[in-house]
């Protein structure tokens, strides 16, 4: 490929392009590594500065805004970025605090509050409560309920493997009580809550997902094994 000749190195605009591309492919091994991993650079600004610097000048670049990828699962593309100041970047930030313990954005357990989740939002340097809920997936589709509504930049909240070990340990709870004759009704709230919220972190409603399983087991027909299993018809010899 020819080298290019354009005269811009060490100029701050230059910098950020270098910058773009080592978060991407660069080997150094740090906690910035970890944030890009998977992301790239479209080919036309990776091989030629002057196309990215055509495109900085021609969509609103200046000296105290910095490059903002507009959805953080994607990488550096025309169509995917903008110029943006520190307050605007700091609301699309893709990485989660180190000290988060809910795995969500926007979600605190409050136990003062009859032990429940605060969801919350961090909105023109102010600091917005959502409201309480029993489970952090309702918690955490409020916050996304809200981005929504008002048109936010902020990162959505995406289900992860805490969001099924919060499900595994309320199961796990549930037999527990079941077992040694305690009473089971705040286990089965909190089971059904979190049921809700998972729900809604994947465009459904739980009604509607009960529906659907109700439908295709309603008509099957079968036998109860002596331990408590249910034999479909067809499925024994």
């Amino acid at each position: 490929m020819k080298k290019e000749i354009h005269g811009k190195s060490g100029t701050r605009l230059y910098n950020i392009w270098l910058n773009m591309k080592n978060r991407c492919y660069g080997k150094a091994k740090s906690k910035e590594r970890d944030t890009y991993k998977d992301l790239d650079v479209c080919d036309d600004w990776r091989n030629s500065f002057i196309s990215f610097e055509k495109w900085s000048l021609m969509n609103g670049y200046s000296a105290d805004l910095s490059i903002d990828r507009i959805n953080n699962d994607y990488g550096y593309y025309p169509e995917n970025c903008r110029w943006a100041n520190n307050s605007l970047q700091n609301c699309n930030n893709r990485t989660i605090r180190s000290n988060n313990t809910s795995g969500f954005r926007g979600v605190y357990y409050y136990e003062d509050r009859n032990k429940k989740w605060w969801a919350y939002i961090n909105k023109d340097s102010k600091r917005k409560s959502l409201g309480y809920f029993y489970s952090p997936m309702q918690a955490a589709y409020a916050y996304n309920s809200y981005i929504e509504e008002n048109n936010l930049p902020h990162p959505k909240n995406k289900l992860t493997k805490k969001s099924m070990l919060y499900l595994m340990k309320t199961v796990g709870n549930l037999a527990d009580n079941i077992n040694k004759g305690r009473t089971i009704e705040e286990d089965i709230k909190l089971y059904i809550a979190h049921l809700d919220g998972i729900a809604k972190l994947k465009g459904y409603s739980l009604s509607e997902c009960l529906s659907v399983s109700y439908n295709d087991i309603k008509d099957r027909k079968g036998h109860m094994n002596e331990n408590g299993v249910f034999i479909k018809e067809g499925d024994t010899k």
